[in-house]
């Protein structure tokens, strides 16, 4: 899906699907549009916040190269942006909060089971004797 995007003059980043829905823009000067981008893998919104490649490879402790295929491939939300990606800080919790609740699912073993095997021994114990009544 194609958007705008535009930046604020503190840094901030935004993302809205068409001029007129850059409702955040009216009335402040402060936004400026900075050109089209192309969405991989997470919808259109006002104002976000955004982290770089260079941060999100921080956040995550890995490499740049990690973050940016895993874009590519649409595991990562990602707006790719000329040659750089910005990441939606609330699209990237998101996708890494299902993911970690994925593999949690994965990795959850069952309760374990009390199996009782026989061991073959008689036991020591006299038996108790059957009465009987005489009368």
């Amino acid at each position: 899906m194609n958007a705008i995007l535009y930046r604020h003059d503190d840094g901030r980043l935004a993302v809205a699907a068409s001029e007129e829905k850059a409702t955040f823009a009216t009335g402040e000067p402060k936004w400026n549009r900075v050109g089209p981008v192309e969405l991989h893998g997470l919808t259109v919104g006002s104002a976000i916040s955004v982290m770089a490649s260079e941060e999100v490879g921080i956040y995550l402790d890995c490499e740049v190269k990690t973050v940016e295929d895993a874009a590519r491939a649409g595991r990562l939300p990602g707006v790719k942006y000329g040659r750089s990606w910005i990441f939606p800080l609330s699209a990237l919790l998101e996708s890494l909060h299902n993911e970690a609740m994925e593999t949690a699912k994965k990795n959850r073993t069952p309760p374990p089971v009390a199996i009782v095997k026989p061991t073959g021994r008689k036991s020591r114990r006299t038996p108790v004797p059957t009465l009987v009544d005489f009368r």
